[in-house]
């Protein structure tokens, strides 16, 4: 069949995946078709009904195209071929279909596939090409000195083949192919970072990103540079490459990266999980060997999660992590195969139990589908154990392949009916403990090894009027105990060396642990120093307690990293002697807060200490006044509400006692603020405060009680 009749350049509209700003909504589609026919027979009797009338064609493409929605540029072609093949009994068609307004920086992108009737049925064929049309990037490229200072625009048009080495089976499946959008959004990154001199070059190394880094089976670059000749409209190179005929990036290209932005490493997204054994121990220690060779950015929270496809399990613990990694993916699929067998996993039933499992959720924007590694991770949308953590840490993070952010994946699942069978608590492992932070309100009681502390100084600071303290507290069912050896009053001296913290707080912490009622009951130390700190963990305490949140000790983090337990970091300025002269907040307390523990945080994590085990404090009586205390006993949800820098933190509080509860009640002496603080203690949990430290245990338990039941356990 060497005839063709040809409709060109069809305007019709469609709603196919989004337009250039991300939304679903009727876009401008240019479609070509060709049909390869024999028309001899017109030819002769010239009459229609020996022919295909290109008319109908065109009709059926714009109802076709008005009346569907499809989810890329992919699913309209491949259909509109079926439809148009089932209509007009056509023996082989070809299809050209362009978005003008799909990508915001290129001309458009156009989708080409061709069937015959035997094949019409195929969803991929090796000859489907892909086009993004003159992508508009700046960048560096010359040989002449102005055009070493100053950007050109390139327009750079890239045509090409994917590499499927998986079988597309349904629609769906189309949407793993390599998307224009993406490929687009990468190269003009890539190439607004070199400052190659010749053209020639650029190009050679744009088909070498879209062949080693895309996994594509060949590709057409073409680059026009409109500036190049003063009487020429541009100087354009155009060369075809495939895997085979191309190296990888060696280190002559690489020195045409601009030096001040070099290119990055790759970000990859890790989730963590397993239900047998110490399962938060393996965690941890999987991520110190996932250190080993990558750059850990920032963990969750860890969540406790039901059990899903094989129920009859014991509940998992569940993270996720962001990562920097030069390995390629599969090298990084490989590493973390090492690491599940180092930790202890051996080979159980598929979702079964497992000491702890590691799997790559995705790979920069990479979209990938082999027969052992699937990028991104083909099960994301439907566990809410992947999403929940994953949110933590990339909620705006759009899914390459669904075209939605993380968070709005999670907001979907959540809606779903069956979700709500699903049991899903963000936890901290302490001790022998799991702490559920959306079960109950937890109480640490306050025993001051000191002489000179505001409230309660000399009462405990000898081992037997300590050690019996904490039996009364243990008795009464505090939840923590909190150790400590040095006053941090309001105006109080910095007069206490180290030596004799440690030795009011260790001793005290030794015999606790050597008694039978205090083995089990988690300890927290109440210190700034970082020696202190470690010493007090070795001796058996299980919580760091820094009221100047990890910056007055500079080996802090480091301790809190290297012991791994929970750590309680607080807001304040200055010192105990100077805080109180230093309450100004040009925007608030409470965002000050915010911004100012988000950094101290991102600070931490970047040293090795897990998000996990992080709880906020926001300060009360350190730098602040009356006003400004409730004003954050009020604040406390925003402060780590949904939009803040510091989401669904669990938190601490200590109001205990403290002078502004006895200058709003003209009460000067702190023993008698019992009512005020229970006051304050009932706010706070209604604010959904995850620890309220307290001196009056006895009757804080009963407030803490009577107050979960009527704001917790709805």
């Amino acid at each position: 069949m060497s005839d063709i009749i040809r409709i060109k350049q069809l305007n019709v509209k469609s709603t196919i995946g989004t337009e250039t700003w991300g939304k679903e909504k009727l876009q401008p589609v240019i479609v070509d078709v060709t049909v390869y026919t024999d028309i001899m027979k017109c030819g002769e009797t010239d009459d229609l009904n020996d022919t295909i009338d290109y008319s109908e064609i065109v009709k059926a493409v714009v109802k076709f195209s008005e009346e569907g929605t499809f989810g890329n540029i992919q699913e309209y072609c491949i259909k509109l071929v079926q439809n148009i093949t089932e209509k007009f009994n056509v023996e082989k068609i070809n299809v050209n279909v362009t978005l003008p307004r799909a990508f915001l920086h290129s001309k458009a992108i156009t989708c080409s596939i061709t069937r015959t009737k035997d094949n019409v049925s195929e969803l991929f064929t090796t000859d489907d090409v892909y086009t993004i049309d003159k992508l508009n990037v700046n960048t560096v490229i010359g040989f002449n000195h102005c055009e070493k200072v100053v950007k050109q625009a390139l327009d750079i048009t890239i045509s090409y083949y994917p590499k499927v080495d998986f079988e597309i089976k349904t629609v769906e499946d189309l949407a793993e192919i390599v998307n224009c959008k993406i490929l687009a959004e990468v190269v003009n990154n890539f190439v607004e970072k070199t400052r190659f001199i010749t053209i020639e070059a650029l190009a050679s190394s744009i088909a070498n990103c879209c062949l080693t880094s895309f996994g594509i089976e060949k590709v057409n670059v073409r680059v026009e540079k409109p500036n190049a000749i003063t009487f020429a409209s541009a100087s354009v190179v155009e060369i075809e490459r495939d895997i085979s005929s191309i190296p990888k990036l060696n280190k002559k290209y690489q020195s045409h990266f601009l030096p001040e932005k070099r290119a990055p490493t790759h970000v990859a997204y890790i989730a963590l999980g397993g239900n047998i054994g110490e399962v938060a121990k393996n965690i941890s220690k999987g991520l110190k060997l996932l250190s080993e060779k990558c750059k850990i950015l920032q963990t969750s929270y860890l969540y406790e999660t039901s059990p899903m496809y094989v129920v009859d399990q014991p509940n998992f613990l569940n993270a996720a992590c962001k990562v920097l990694t030069d390995l390629d993916p599969f090298e990084l699929l490989v590493f973390l195969k090492q690491i599940e067998k180092e930790v202890g996993r051996v080979p159980s039933i598929r979702n079964g139990p497992r000491a702890v499992d590691l799997d790559i959720l995705f790979y920069d924007k990479l979209i990938l589908k082999t027969e052992n590694l699937i990028i991104p991770h083909p099960r994301i949308a439907e566990r809410r154990f992947v999403l929940e953590p994953l949110n933590d840490i990339a909620k705006n993070l759009v899914h390459p392949t669904k075209q939605q952010t993380i968070n709005t994946l999670l907001k979907i699942l959540k809606h779903n009916p069956s979700e709500s069978y699903n049991k899903v608590s963000r936890v901290m492992p302490i001790r022998n403990q799991l702490w559920k932070w959306d079960e109950k309100t937890y109480l640490m009681g306050i025993l001051n090894a000191t002489p000179d502390s505001f409230s309660d100084g000399g009462k405990y600071n000898t081992l037997e009027t300590g050690l019996a303290h904490a039996k009364e507290m243990v008795e009464n069912q505090v939840d923590i105990i909190d150790i400590g050896g040095m006053s941090t009053r309001p105006f109080s001296d910095d007069g206490v060396t180290e030596e004799e913290e440690l030795r009011r707080v260790i001793p005290l912490i030794k015999a606790i642990r050597a008694e039978e009622w205090g083995k089990d009951i988690p300890i927290s130390v109440d210190t700034f120093r970082a020696e202190v700190a470690l010493q007090s963990i070795e001796a058996g305490a299980d919580l760091i307690n820094d009221v100047t949140g990890g910056v007055g000790d500079a080996k802090m983090f480091e301790v809190m990293a290297k012991t791994d337990v929970p750590v309680c970091l607080m807001h304040m300025r200055g010192t105990p002697k100077t805080m109180q002269l230093n309450c100004e907040y040009k925007n608030g307390v409470v965002k000050e807060i915010e911004e100012v523990m988000a950094d101290r945080i991102s600070t931490a994590q970047q040293v090795g200490v897990r998000q996990w085990n992080v709880i906020l404090d926001p300060g009360l009586g350190f730098s602040k006044d009356v006003d400004q205390n409730f004003e954050i006993v009020r604040g406390m949800k925003t402060l780590v509400g949904e939009d803040s820098l510091l989401a669904n933190m669990p938190t601490l509080v200590g109001p205990s006692r403290k002078s502004f509860i006895g200058k709003t009640l003209n009460q000067p002496e702190p023993m008698k603020r019992v009512w005020g603080t229970a006051a304050v203690c009932t706010a706070l949990i209604e604010q959904n405060t995850s620890i309220i430290r307290v001196h009056d245990f006895k009757e804080m338990k009963d407030i803490v009680t009577i107050a979960d039941k009527i704001y917790r356990n709805k």
